[in-house]
């Protein structure tokens, strides 16, 4: 079963970039979501096809409608989402953002580069650690 990164984000440009350099890190399932429905989506889709899988969330903040926070705080009240890793990728860099982001449960807060290229690099090392590192509870290795 391939590892499986889910791209919470908005912006297309950046959906593609962090979904591509994910793929450059080696085989990985990429899901990709967006905007104020990503929650509910995420966790009707979570109820029949994540159980079992190794996953990772990287998260953007800015969704317009429904925040990051709330995707984020509904994600740790699900059953199958609560113990996922999860990586906010955002451009806030408001201290009240970083702190209920870990309030809420959040493994890494990383202020999204504004560059592509170093977004890219960023979306290739996050991926390769949290993907291909990583022991989750009930596996032997990544």
């Amino acid at each position: 079963m391939l590892p499986t990164l889910i791209v919470v984000e908005d912006d297309a440009a950046h959906r593609r970039v962090i979904a591509n350099a994910a793929r450059m890190v080696g085989q990985v399932k990429v899901l990709e979501f967006e905007g104020a429905t990503a929650a509910r989506q995420l966790i009707k889709y979570c109820d029949s096809e994540l159980a079992g899988r190794h996953c990772v969330m990287f998260l953007d903040l800015g969704l317009g409608a429904e925040s990051g926070l709330e995707v984020l705080r509904q994600c740790r009240a699900h059953l199958m989402l609560k113990r996922m890793p999860v990586v906010v990728l955002t451009s806030s860099r408001e201290e009240a953002d970083k702190l209920l982001s870990y309030e809420f449960g959040v493994n890494a807060y990383v202020v999204k580069p504004k560059d592509e290229d170093e977004l890219r690099q960023v979306a290739l090392r996050a991926t390769a650690f949290w993907l291909h590192r990583t022991v989750l509870p009930g596996q032997s290795r990544p």
